[in-house]
């Protein structure tokens, strides 16, 4: 006989079943009524634990913002003037993250395209949080004389964006790289680029 799942252990499940489904079908075209059949409970039980689809939804969202900051956006003073270990953690964190939840970084991208304001305020909360934070460090950099006089954000988004990207490429798209590339060797490529392009030249 299979035990019965505890209060915060169906809660969990239901949260996991919604997460494919707004992948699949999107904010407007996922049922509750078949998250709640896929679990085998009922659509009243769903309800139970969420209210409605919008607060399921935000949950899911709120889930993936718990994160502590520090862990994200740890302070500069812990890589002190060293640019390539600052880079090298930012596009390594960023990667790992995409990597471990691709049908969240789907059920995100289907939701904008439909124009869900839910998603857009996770993607403007954490998104802007991410470039701030990178481009504030290239202005402390810039302001040492150790990079070139290029605008932080610009800079911050195409740094960002080269992670970005390959994710979307190989997770979304399914157009992996032709031939294996450790995440290693992957990251030190992109900060080797990176870095190249934005050091002031003796």
């Amino acid at each position: 006989m299979t035990a019965r799942l505890t209060s915060p252990e169906r809660h969990g499940q239901l949260l996991e079943a919604a997460v494919r489904h707004f992948a699949r079908h999107g904010f407007s075209g996922a049922k509750t009524r078949i998250i709640a059949r896929d679990c085998g409970v009922t659509e009243a039980l769903l309800f139970h634990h969420f209210g409605s689809k919008k607060a399921l939804y935000r949950e899911i969202l709120d889930s993936r913002m718990s994160r502590p900051a520090r862990e994200i956006f740890p302070p500069f003073s812990t890589f002190g003037r060293d640019d390539a270990a600052f880079f090298r953690f930012v596009a390594s964190n960023l990667l790992a993250r995409m990597e471990s939840e691709p049908l969240f970084t789907r059920l995100l991208l289907y939701s904008v395209l439909e124009e869900t304001r839910l998603a857009r305020d996770f993607l403007d909360r954490r998104v802007r949080k991410s470039i701030e934070y990178v481009a504030r460090y290239l202005a402390r950099r810039r302001r040492e004389g150790a990079f070139r006089g290029l605008d932080p954000v610009a800079t911050a988004r195409a740094f960002l964006g080269m992670v970005v990207y390959h994710s979307l490429l190989t997770h979304l798209f399914r157009h992996p790289l032709p031939r294996r590339v450790s995440r290693e060797a992957l990251v030190g490529t992109w900060v080797d680029l990176f870095l190249d392009g934005v050091r002031r030249r003796p």
